[in-house]
């Protein structure tokens, strides 16, 4: 049985600077981020025999992207979020629903042991130490609950080879820390699949453990695009004048050869676990 630590670890310098960039594009996230497929919700639903009422417990809610479909449907919510401007914007969306908001870290949120049915993480959990996280989580379940990991992230494929070429070129030029290969398979959070999914049964707290995949696509305006971009963290951090050069540079990249809009594939990527009852 792994060790159950009831202080938080302490997290990387580097990692909390740039997690905390997100309340500084609150409203660009909500915007210009894409939504979560309804189907990898309804297979949430069916993994966790979840029914109206149940209670779950988001980390990293943003403005409510994952929490709403879910607390449509009847869950009761706590989520635990740092940003005061991402949680304003949560609060309008789900308002009239079962939602109560914890403003703070994860890191010292310590949970009602085993009141929750479902532990949710979208497109948040790699900004948190894992073990520390998947412990906080374990002790929130009841046994048998569901912990649902979900990422969207960037999928590249023939549709978008020619664009994605030439915009790493102008990566390389602008911003060389941000350019990066093609890859034919995502890695969320930075990642590889098969690896996060070996750290969650290795984790010692989850048996029952799979991942799913949802793919979709987005078009995005030039200037769109952009807005989208200054979401990502990697992005938003890059000095004004950096960032300003790659951005036009983009912009007019998709004006000049793509008809002005962007047309980018994304998969959502789901892992889910099941809270081993004797962990």
């Amino acid at each position: 049985m792994p060790e159950d630590r009831s202080a938080p670890r302490p997290v990387p310098g580097d990692r909390l600077k740039l997690r905390a960039t997100f309340d500084t594009v609150a409203e660009a996230y909500d915007v210009y981020r894409p939504d979560y497929p309804p189907e990898a919700v309804d297979a949430v639903f069916a993994f966790g025999h979840l029914r109206p009422g149940d209670r779950a417990l988001e980390v990293g809610c943003g403005p409510g992207k994952a929490t709403l479909p879910f607390a449509r449907r009847g869950l009761r919510f706590t989520c635990v979020e740092l940003g005061e401007k991402l949680i304003e914007r949560a609060r309008r969306h789900l308002a009239g629903l079962e939602v109560r908001f914890v403003h703070g870290s994860f890191e010292r949120f310590e949970p009602e042991a085993g009141a929750y049915t479902l532990g949710l993480a979208a497109s948040s959990f790699h900004w948190l130490d894992p073990q520390d996280a998947y412990g906080r989580f374990a002790r929130a379940l009841r046994p048998g609950g569901t912990l649902a990991l979900m990422w969207n992230t960037w999928e590249d494929d023939a549709a978008g080879a020619d664009f994605a070429a030439e915009a790493q070129a102008l990566y390389r030029l602008h911003a060389p820390e941000l350019a990066r290969e093609r890859r034919a398979v995502p890695r969320p959070g930075g990642m590889p699949l098969e690896e996060r999914l070996s750290q969650i049964r290795e984790s010692g707290f989850f048996g029952e453990a799979e991942l799913r995949r949802f793919p979709f696509e987005r078009v995005y305006a030039a200037a769109d695009y952009v807005r989208l971009l200054d979401t990502y963290s990697g992005h938003n951090v890059l000095p004004a004048e950096q960032k300003a050069a790659l951005y036009a540079a983009l912009r007019e990249l998709i004006e000049r050869e793509f008809s002005g809009q962007v047309r980018r594939r994304f998969v959502t990527l789901l892992y889910l676990a099941r809270r081993d009852a004797g962990g």
